[in-house]
C-alpha cells in the first residue's frame, strides 16, 4: 500500500540531498507556512524555493536559494544547490530554523502565557 504511518512522514527527507519547494505566486500560496523549510532544516538540508511568500520573508535563513518560476532559473538553482557549500547550507538552515521555530521555546512561552491567563496575572491589552 502506498500509505504510510504518521510518525514515517519525516523519514522521507533522510532521502533527498537538497529539498525543493516550489510555489507559484498567487494568493492561496502567500497564506502557506514555511513548513517544508522547517521539516527541512529538522534534517540540516538545504532548501531551493520559489521566492514567494511564504519563503520569501525567509531570507535571512542562509539555507535557502531561491528560483524565478521558470525552468531556467529552477535548473540553475538545482545544479548549483548540489554544490560544495550544500552541507553548510544545509547546516545553516537547522540552525536558522532551530533558533527561529524552535517549538519547544515557543510551547513553554505558550504554557507560561496559559498559567498567567488562568492565574490572572496577565496583562490584557
Amino acid at each position: 500500500s502506498g500509505s504510510q504511518q504518521v510518525n514515517e512522514y519525516g523519514l522521507f527527507y533522510r532521502l533527498f540531498d537538497v529539498a525543493l519547494a516550489p510555489l507559484e505566486d498567487i494568493k492561496w500560496n502567500n497564506c502557506k507556512s514555511e513548513l517544508k523549510v522547517i521539516e527541512a532544516g529538522a534534517y540540516a538540508l538545504p532548501v531551493v524555493a520559489s521566492y514567494v511568500k511564504p519563503y520569501s520573508a525567509m531570507e535571512a535563513n542562509p539555507g535557502i536559494m531561491y528560483a524565478e518560476n521558470t525552468t531556467e532559473s529552477w535548473v540553475k538553482a538545482m545544479v548549483k544547490s548540489m554544490d560544495t557549500l550544500k552541507a553548510a547550507r544545509g547546516e545553516a538552515n537547522r540552525i536558522y530554523c532551530n533558533t527561529h521555530h524552535n517549538f519547544e521555546a515557543i510551547n513553554e512561552n505558550r504554557l507560561e502565557f496559559y498559567k498567567s491567563c488562568i492565574s490572572g496575572t496577565h496583562a490584557h491589552s
